[in-house]
């Protein structure tokens, strides 16, 4: 019985993986992406020492066994990482909730932009938040430039997450909802109805009351360079709004 156990075990774990792989075959970004080299980035993966799969878009002369050259091209990008980011600007340029790569035509990774091209929605003009740019456009496409980093250097490149993008930050806009969560509302405002559980709640919970202009740029993908989450909970957030302003880097 252990034995078929373990046999019906492994079959499954065989099962997953291929599911996994598979997956990856069929990344939605492929024949629509490139370096900035004008080479195509096809889907590839890798496993962690406990099988946790990741995903990477690979410049077609890495993957046949070419060298990361030092010209500051990127060759190997996270494949997950830059699929949300771009997901997220298409649902914003086109103001479509359910928008999604569908709408992606062509995409151009930069060391320190992602080039995108994307389907013009008749009547509407792409809504781009303060640090994007508008490159060109014809009649059925729209070209926009999103600021993002991305390290020239290949073991930077090659580690799991190693897309950051500025802008939209949705781990920051989670722990921004999840604040809100935390209060309650009367006549008067905002309610503390029960302690935080934990030192962390008790931080993020200061998000909740940050100045509401902090809170409208956050939520739009406007916030400075370095705003991120980590900033938030390890500094002290003055009480009074224009002092979080400076605090925090808001001009």
């Amino acid at each position: 019985m252990f034995a078929a156990v373990q046999q019906h075990l492994a079959a499954n774990t065989r099962r997953h993986r291929l599911s996994e792989e598979r997956r990856v075959v069929r990344a939605p970004l492929t024949g629509r992406i490139r370096d900035a080299a004008g080479e195509p980035m096809s889907p590839t993966f890798s496993r962690s020492h406990t099988d946790r799969l990741y995903r990477y878009y690979v410049s077609a002369s890495l993957q046949q066994g070419g060298k990361a050259s030092a010209d500051g091209i990127v060759r190997r990008i996270s494949a997950v990482r830059v699929e949300r980011v771009l997901e997220e600007c298409v649902r914003r340029w086109l103001r479509e909730p359910q928008a999604g790569l569908d709408a992606v035509r062509a995409v151009q990774v930069h060391a320190q932009r992602l080039e995108v091209t994307i389907a013009k929605t008749k009547g509407r003009h792409p809504e781009l938040a303060a640090d994007e740019r508008l490159l060109g456009k014809d009649r059925t496409t729209v070209q926009i430039a999103i600021p993002i980093a991305l390290g020239s250097d290949r073991r930077a490149n090659a580690m799991p997450g190693a897309v950051h993008a500025e802008g939209l930050d949705q781990t920051l806009i989670n722990a921004l909802r999840r604040a809100h969560r935390m209060l309650g509302r009367d006549p008067s405002g905002p309610l503390l109805e029960a302690a935080p559980v934990s030192i962390y709640e008790r931080k993020l919970l200061r998000l909740a009351l940050l100045a509401p202009d902090i809170q409208r740029d956050i939520l739009a993908g406007r916030q400075p360079r370095g705003s991120n989450l980590e900033a938030f909970v390890n500094t002290a957030v003055p009480l009074t709004w224009s002092d979080q302003r400076k605090a925090f880097g808001w001009t």
